[in-house]
């Protein structure tokens, strides 16, 4: 969770631009601070500007000197003050009302320091709110007992991925994304259903853990290459047309906004309910092998005994045979 929550603030932080009216104020007070010779004194278009103490404009400033005058460099100093502000909440909730007060506490003081919403911040919402609940044995144990072939058969619905791929040929998508994310899309939408037929007799059957592995990889591909060929974001790494700049508008915004999130929980869910399968057919396989070992053991044994007495027969049978005889 504690990624999650870094996650969506480093996004809402660096992958925008100035918000008017007090942020281009507050970068120009932090840029002047990067090379002013008075350090005790903020200016705001050369004027001392007393309303605010220093401290958050030295920070910035120095900040600013490092790494050059940019939105991202001004605003990091605002990550550590809110890190700070959650963690001191969640702990006095922790200590006033027990553990689960202050994840809620912290989780929620989180959000708002998001405010206002971006789609980032909405995408985590819900991923968020299902990591606090699993902190609850009792949720965590109704979550778990959902059937895996229902949760497997909603991503049959995932061939509409092929919507990704019409956006491509008009033009209002760019570069690799639709293509990764449509063609993913489809091809575990196609095999949704052949796997949950397969996951109702056995869950733990290699063709589930593969779809399920194929299936999360192609949405967090697919995120990331949302994210980095957005026109404008401060992570752009591609740089092709229309990039992913229509997913941020409706109705297709609902895709990143509910979507995602909900079938990320699916295959985190099928991948508890593998590993709960994995562990109840351990005991089993264990008592399968002991029993094994201990009939070899006893067949060995007796091997054995049988032959310690056909030796010792035959060392008898010289000494015997002439008596008879």
């Amino acid at each position: 969770m504690s990624i999650a929550v870094l996650g969506a603030w480093c996004v809402c932080l660096f992958a925008r631009g100035y918000w008017t009216p007090d942020e281009p104020r507050e970068a120009d007070i932090a840029w002047r601070m990067s090379w002013q010779t008075d350090k005790a004194v903020p200016l705001l278009a050369g004027e001392a500007f007393c309303e605010k103490p220093p401290l958050a404009y030295w920070a910035a400033g120095a900040l600013i000197r490092l790494f050059g005058a940019s939105g991202w460099s001004a605003r990091l100093p605002n990550l550590l003050y809110a890190f700070l502000t959650c963690l001191a909440v969640g702990l006095l909730a922790r200590r006033s009302a027990g553990p689960w007060a202050g994840l809620v506490a912290a989780v929620t003081l989180s959000g708002a320091l998001n405010a206002p919403l971006t789609l980032p911040m909405l995408f985590s919402l819900p991923l968020l709110a299902v990591a606090a609940l699993l902190a609850n044995p009792a949720a965590r144990a109704a979550i778990l007992r959902i059937p895996v072939r229902l949760i497997i058969g909603l991503n049959a619905f995932r061939v509409l991925g092929v919507l990704f791929l019409l956006l491509a040929a008009a033009g209002r998508l760019g570069g690799p994304f639709p293509y990764f994310a449509g063609i993913g899309d489809i091809l575990t939408g196609l095999f949704a259903l052949s796997v949950a037929g397969v996951a109702a007799g056995s869950v733990g059957n290699i063709r589930v853990i593969a779809w399920n592995v194929f299936g999360m990889l192609d949405l967090i591909v697919a995120v990331t290459l949302g994210v980095t060929s957005r026109n404008g974001s401060a992570i752009q790494l591609i740089h092709a047309g229309a990039g992913s700049d229509a997913i941020t508008s409706l109705p297709w915004a609902f895709v990143p906004l509910v979507g995602v999130p909900l079938y990320l929980i699916g295959h985190a869910i099928v991948f508890a309910h593998i590993r709960a399968n994995a562990a109840s057919r351990r005991p089993v396989a264990q008592r399968r092998m002991n029993f094994c070992q201990s009939n070899t053991f006893r067949l060995l044994e007796s091997r054995q005994r049988r032959s310690y007495s056909s030796r010792f027969a035959s060392s008898l049978n010289p000494i015997i045979v002439p008596a008879l005889w």
